[in-house]
C-alpha cells in the first residue's frame, strides 16, 4: 500500500496498479504495488482498511495463499493511540489492526514503514519480530525508539548513513549495512497464484 509514490520505481515488484475513484475492480495474480497517491487522504485510509477487512474476510474463510502486507506511511493508518481507540469504540483503523494482530493466524503477515515512527502507534511495532531503525535526529522520533533498543543504540541513530540500519531481531540488536537498491531487477521470482479479483466501492464524499 503505497501512499509515496517510492514503490513504484525503488522497488523489484513491476505490477503496479493505480487506484483510483473512478475504477471500481481490480484483478492481480502476483506481487503488486498499490498506487495510492492519487486519493485524497481520508480515502487513502478508508481504501487500504476496507481493503483489509476483505482480504481478512477472506482469509478467515479459508483463502489459503500466504500474503505479506506492507504499509507505506504506516502513521496513515495506525497513528499514535489507534488502538486503544480501537479497543474503547469503533475505529477506522480496526481492520488493518486485524491484519496487523491476529492476522499471522490465517496467512496474513505485515510490514511497517515510516519516516515518522513517534507518530506510529506502539503496540503493532512491538508485535513484529523484525525492526530497522535509520537515520534519524529528531528528538521525538528517537525517544520512540529508544524505547525499543535503549539509550546507547538510539543515540547512534544521528549518524547512520544510507543504507545503514538498527536491526533488532527479538533480543537481539546489531548495526547493519545494505547494498544500494538497483533497478530494474532482472532475475525474478516465479510466483504462482490464483487470479484476485477486488471490488471497491468509494464511500459518499460526505463520509
Amino acid at each position: 500500500m503505497d501512499a509515496s509514490k517510492a514503490w513504484t520505481h525503488d522497488s523489484p515488484i513491476n505490477n503496479v496498479m493505480l487506484i483510483s475513484e473512478r475504477q471500481k475492480q481490480y484483478t492481480w495474480n502476483k506481487s503488486s504495488v498499490f498506487d495510492i497517491s492519487a486519493l485524497s487522504s481520508r480515502h487513502k485510509v478508508l481504501f487500504v482498511n476496507t481493503f483489509c477487512h476483505d482480504l481478512y474476510a477472506m482469509h478467515v474463510d479459508g483463502y489459503a495463499a500466504k500474503e505479506f502486507i506492507i504499509f507505506e506511511e504506516a502513521q496513515l493508518y495506525i497513528p499514535a493511540g489507534s488502538m486503544r481507540l480501537a479497543v474503547r469504540r469503533s475505529s477506522p483503523c480496526e481492520s488493518v489492526l486485524d491484519v496487523v494482530t491476529v492476522g499471522a493466524n490465517y496467512g496474513l503477515r505485515f510490514g511497517l514503514i515510516t519516516q515518522f515512527p513517534a507518530l506510529v502507534d506502539k503496540p503493532p511495532v512491538k508485535i513484529t519480530q523484525q525492526r530497522y531503525f535509520g537515520w534519524t535526529w529528531e528528538r521525538n522520533d528517537v525517544g520512540y525508539i529508544k524505547a525499543f533498543i535503549g539509550k546507547e543504540w538510539a543515540e547512534k541513530l544521528k549518524s547512520l548513513q544510507k543504507g545503514e540500519f538498527i536491526y533488532q531481531c527479538r533480543d537481539a540488536t546489531t548495526q547493519i549495512k545494505t547494498g544500494i537498491y538497483k533497478s530494474p531487477i532482472i532475475k525474478k521470482p516465479v510466483e504462482v497464484w490464483s487470479n484476485v479479483n477486488y471490488n471497491y466501492v468509494f464511500p459518499s464524499a460526505q463520509i
